[in-house]
């Protein structure tokens, strides 16, 4: 061989054997730091990464590849686990791909590591193909960004260790989020030189990787004595939980939720207040449950009169903001100035501006904290019984007036309470935003099964709805979450399952075992409750968007099963039979759009008549 054509072989040998080092180095410190999942979109700029993956023996990686999809899915997974999944792809728009599951995470602070190969500097700015500017596509959205240089020989593969564990931290540190690192890779990408594994591989040892440390945020004496002076001697108080992030607390099956939503439930009982629990908070449909917990505050406080008989003299918040418009509203016009918000990261969930202060810190260590000071003196002071009693007759009354609504029709009310009745206990629910969250949230009992509640409720999307369920599931199968599910069920509209059919075929290629119960009203019925309803030409086919999705066709295509139900007992029946299998189960519901638009309306004003007679009779009673 000439010369030249020997430096030349040993320079592309030296690139490729730094690429390898580089990309096995970042990997392995990943992994040291807690990495459990890469989900891994195929392409030839990443195949490093690819590659260091798949001689890793210590993460579990899964192939998708559709890149939004695969984003999702791995977000899904590090909902479920509470720690960071990694998506991988390579340059160009397949990144770009990626964005929504990324605004979901940073609006869900669920934690996310995005790596993404790319070209190197000199085939930027230049029309090189698959060269975009990937460095600063998520500004604004990633808890922080690091374009790393293309390897080089003489790096130590130490320093990629330590980026590895900065991007950890990021991603995990209060709100936790999304973190992207962006990796250029100069050609050769692999060579088949007998040298498959790395230094440290062969043999040696490799260098230590930092690690994250990281406490609760704690209230000091001082402020504690402060909010225990403003509780205590309050009569008409209320604790309004949000959706709250399963991710931020240890992810499913671990110990963090349940013992949220019993520090939750012992502030209720020692202030004697009505804990108003949204469908995705756990102190809802998780365990244990407080005496004082209120279920149907969206149906309640829907009309103006009963948002004044029951306003409140101060209300803690908890969570993010509350799906219920009503309860947003009650808020916003009873509490104003009146609203203790909480929040460990110090975020602000509070879009109407009301709060009148922001308490930064861990909310299951400030109930239970609170509760052991406030329990200490007695019982709450007089007056608090009949305030709750206002509040638990409201609840009740709401109660019976929509299970009499709900009836044996096939609607969004019996859907949520036949699919609530048949779910075991410590299954996943995820629920699709615009109506089926609303829907949970409305006709839910508090009287079903110990559940774990997902949604979307960061950017409220109904985007990567199945891959996110599907990402559940797939982490669940794995082991990886704290303790293992019953099951995943999505309960989702046919308008997010159309805008996630790649979602679908993902779910099936991973062969999951999930079940899809399909709200199908033909197309975005949400907007049938908006105004722009009554507009005479441009309604249905601007907004409503109606689909014709040949379900039966689509999931044999997948290899899915189909059912289709139109009543109540054959909804039952079928979530009965798919609960058992194993595999992707789809339930498509047949709703009737327009008379589903009439129940709901009829069920609210029967609710408000209802309660507004309570408030009657205790102004006549003596």
């Amino acid at each position: 061989m000439p010369p030249a054509a020997e430096g030349s072989a040993r320079a592309s040998t030296a690139v490729a054997r730094a690429n390898r080092d580089a990309a096995q180095a970042l990997i392995d410190g990943l992994v040291a730091c807690g990495l459990s999942e890469a989900v891994i979109c195929p392409g030839a700029r990443s195949a490093p990464l690819a590659l260091a993956f798949s001689a890793c023996r210590a993460a579990r990686v899964q192939t998708v590849l559709d890149e939004r999809a695969a984003a999702f899915v791995a977000l899904g997974a590090a909902r479920a686990s509470g720690r960071a999944a990694a998506f991988v792809c390579t340059s160009g728009s397949a990144l770009a791909h990626a964005w929504p599951a990324v605004v979901e995470a940073a609006q869900s602070a669920i934690p996310l590591l995005l790596l993404s190969a790319d070209r190197p500097p000199e085939l930027q700015q230049c029309g090189a193909p698959q060269a975009i500017d990937q460095q600063r596509l998520f500004a604004g959205y990633a808890r922080w960004s690091f374009a790393l240089e293309a390897p080089r020989p003489e790096q130590p593969v130490a320093w990629w260790r330590n980026v590895a564990a900065q991007a950890w931290h990021h991603a995990h540190a209060a709100p936790g989020g999304p973190v992207h690192l962006n990796v250029p890779f100069r050609e050769p990408l692999w060579l088949p030189d007998g040298d498959a594994q790395g230094p440290a591989a062969a043999g040696g040892q490799p260098p230590a990787t930092t690690r994250l440390m990281q406490g609760r945020r704690q209230l000091d004496p001082t402020a504690i004595d402060a909010l225990v002076a403003r509780l205590r001697g309050c009569v008409r108080g209320a604790i309004v939980c949000g959706p709250v992030e399963l991710a931020a607390h240890g992810g499913i099956g671990g110990d963090e939720l349940p013992e949220l939503a019993a520090a939750l439930a012992a502030l209720a009982d020692a202030l004697g207040w009505p804990l108003l629990a949204d469908a995705a908070a756990p102190a809802r449909f998780g365990a244990p449950r407080t005496a004082h917990l209120i279920s149907h505050a969206d149906s309640v406080l829907a009309a103006a009169p009963a948002r004044r008989w029951l306003a409140p003299e101060l209300v803690l918040h908890f969570g993010r903001t509350p799906t219920s418009k009503a309860v947003q509203g009650w808020l916003e016009q009873q509490a104003a100035g009146r609203t203790l918000l909480i929040d460990e990261a110090g975020q602000w969930h509070d879009p109407s501006r009301s709060a009148d202060t922001l308490v930064a810190a861990a909310p299951g260590t400030l109930c239970r904290t609170l509760a052991a000071r406030l329990a200490d003196p007695g019982p709450p002071p007089p007056g608090t019984a009949a305030w709750w009693q206002r509040w638990a007759r409201a609840d009740a009354t709401a109660s019976a007036v929509l299970t009499a609504h709900a009836g044996e029709a096939l609607w969004e009310a019996g859907v949520v309470r036949e699919l609530l009745a048949a779910l075991p206990p410590r299954s996943v629910l995820h629920v699709a935003s615009s109506m089926p969250i609303r829907d949970l949230e409305t006709f839910g009992e508090r009287g079903a099964a110990a559940l774990y509640v997902s949604a979307n409720r960061g950017a409220n999307g109904i985007d990567g709805t199945v891959a996110s369920a599907g990402g559940l599931a797939w982490a669940l199968a794995a082991g990886t979450a704290p303790r293992p599910a019953a099951r995943v069920v999505a309960l989702l509209g046919d308008l997010a399952l159309a805008h996630d059919l790649g979602g679908l075929a993902t779910a099936a290629q991973l062969g999951l075992d999930l079940t899809l119960v399909v709200l199908a009203n033909g197309g975005g019925g949400i907007f049938e409750y908006l105004p722009i309803a009554a507009h005479p030409t441009a309604f249905s086919a601007y907004f409503l968007a109606p689909q014709r999705l040949a379900l039966p066709e689509l999931c044999a295509a997948v290899g899915a099963r189909w059912h289709g139900v139109q009543t109540r007992a054959a909804l039952a029946a079928a979530l009965q039979q798919e609960l058992q299998r194993s595999g992707i189960g789809v339930i498509e519901v047949a709703i009737d759009r327009r008379d589903s638009v009439e129940r709901h309306h009829r069920a609210t004003a029967a609710v408000a008549t209802a309660v507004a007679a309570l408030h009657t009779e205790s102004e006549e009673s003596p």
